[in-house]
């Protein structure tokens, strides 16, 4: 044989081999590109489905939430309610009753003041020291406890008042706080 066709038996070989790895190259990027697309796939529905139920989580959270907030209001008003027809009633056992809803508060914050403000007693609630008039009070505690009207204790000859306000449960509901007497969702959550 000869150089000539030598060299052109080469120049073909190499262009087989040469079409050869390029074939290979494309078929394996195509290969790899359509497993990368899979996995990109299932990674985007595990991304939805992971959404989908963390806004279920939200919502059931805020549900939650509302109803222990319904139900922590709901024994605040039973609270109101019964100290205050606690004053009004003359049979016995009425007012057992009732005394036993307000004896067995061990959650709902109470101040007792006389007519002056002076304070008398408090319920679930530390004062500050040295605290002797509900005025003096910081005013972030006196408005909590000026969100509902006071229960007044009529005596005939005096008067008491009985601040309150929401209970402690309530207050430390993460992502509640109580304003103009009705709760409002804080921390971004939808209503």
């Amino acid at each position: 044989m000869d150089v000539y066709s030598r060299k052109s038996n080469l120049k073909l070989i190499l262009l087989l081999l040469g079409t050869f790895i390029g074939l290979a190259t494309l078929t394996y990027t195509n290969r790899l590109a359509n497993k990368i697309a899979e996995e990109e796939k299932f990674k985007a529905k595990l991304w939805a489905e992971a959404i989908g139920r963390k806004a279920k989580l939200v919502r059931y959270t805020k549900e939650l939430f509302t109803k222990l907030a319904e139900e922590e209001r709901r024994k605040v008003n039973v609270y109101a309610q019964s100290t205050a027809f606690v004053l009004t009633v003359e049979n016995n056992e009425l007012l057992t009753f009732f005394n036993d809803i307000i004896t067995s508060n061990n959650d709902i914050p109470a101040i007792l003041c006389d007519g002056e403000g002076n304070i008398l007693g408090a319920r679930n609630i530390e004062l500050p020291a040295g605290v002797k008039m509900f005025s003096q009070l910081p005013t972030a505690i006196r408005a909590e406890f000026s969100m509902y009207p006071p229960i007044t204790v009529d005596y005939k000859i005096s008067k008491n008042y009985i601040y309150y306000k929401d209970s402690n449960l309530f207050t430390k509901l993460p992502g509640w706080r109580a304003a103009e007497g009705h709760s409002q969702p804080a921390l971004g959550y939808p209503e």
